[in-house]
């Protein structure tokens, strides 16, 4: 587990009262495509701006899982005192 800052494209999110989890990709800086991330954190505080098809920046404890197949999947939680921007794209 370590802290890190990731751009992400918010593919889709599902929200209860305390808790947002989500799917979204990042650039991995290789030359394969976008890796998926898992991302949670607290509903009431990130369902403004992890929003489906949008691009936020954020900041989060990263953390590398394994199913029991061995397959590894990456999950970014996002806990209250890290912080989330929404990317708004700029207009000329």
């Amino acid at each position: 587990m370590r802290n890190a800052t990731l751009t992400i494209t918010v593919e889709n999110t599902q929200l209860t009262d305390e808790e947002l989890v989500g799917y979204g990709t990042f650039d991995n800086g290789k030359d394969h495509p976008a890796e998926r991330i898992m991302l949670c954190g607290y509903a009431p505080r990130l369902k403004d701006t992890v929003i489906p098809g949008k691009t936020i920046v954020a900041i989060g404890t990263l953390r590398l899982i394994k199913d029991s197949l061995g397959v590894p999947s990456l999950t970014l939680n996002i806990s209250q005192s890290m912080q989330v921007t929404l990317l708004v794209p700029a207009t000329v």
